[in-house]
């Protein structure tokens, strides 16, 4: 197993990491691993904002 980096967002906490996707992909990185720590926030709300950022991903609305 090979590691690329460790990344911490300086944006927005935990949600940030969704929206450097496609920086990564954008090099020979084919797998990622996102570990979050779900703090307060219930795992449904984290589910929806990390739905939502691969959605803007997907449709391309994030650069």
């Amino acid at each position: 197993m090979e590691m690329a980096g460790i990344v911490k967002p300086e944006k927005e906490k935990r949600y940030a990491c969704i929206d450097l996707i496609l920086t990564y992909l954008k090099g020979n990185i084919r797998k990622i691993l996102i570990l979050m720590d779900e703090e307060d926030a219930p795992l449904d709300r984290i589910y929806e904002k990390i739905q939502r950022g691969v959605e803007k991903l997907a449709t391309g609305e994030v650069e």
